[in-house]
């Protein structure tokens, strides 16, 4: 949501919880996604298109993706976070893929979203 204290916050959690992963690593499995997840941010993916298109994406998206977030959000959604708000939606659809607080221009229809969500 484009908040940096959340990162920070992220931060300082791991660590203050980095001896005792390094420790006793099998018994801190959420501590040790975490933290490959901060080495390693996964992609998140914002949709923004039309109930029908964002249904059809979920129906395509079968395989198992833990390194993928995706997040849909219906055209006619209100009240959204301003970085949400931001990410416009279109007749049809559009991906917004981001890479921790980086993120790439979007991808516009239905087979350039499912290329990118690794569907078929």
């Amino acid at each position: 949501l484009s908040e940096p204290r959340y990162l920070d916050a992220a931060e300082a959690t791991l660590k203050a919880g980095f001896d005792t992963l390094q420790n006793s690593p099998l018994a801190h499995a959420g501590m040790a996604t975490a933290l490959a997840e901060w080495l390693s941010p996964p992609l998140l993916v914002v949709l923004r298109g039309s109930e029908k298109a964002l249904a059809r994406v979920e129906q395509a998206r079968s395989d198992y993706a833990p390194d993928l977030l995706v997040f849909p959000v219906p055209s006619e959604a209100q009240g959204l976070p301003a970085a949400l708000q931001e990410k416009e939606p279109s007749a049809g659809i559009r991906a917004y893929p981001c890479r921790g607080m980086a993120c790439s221009p979007p991808r516009e229809g239905m087979e350039a979203v499912l290329e990118l969500l690794g569907a078929d």
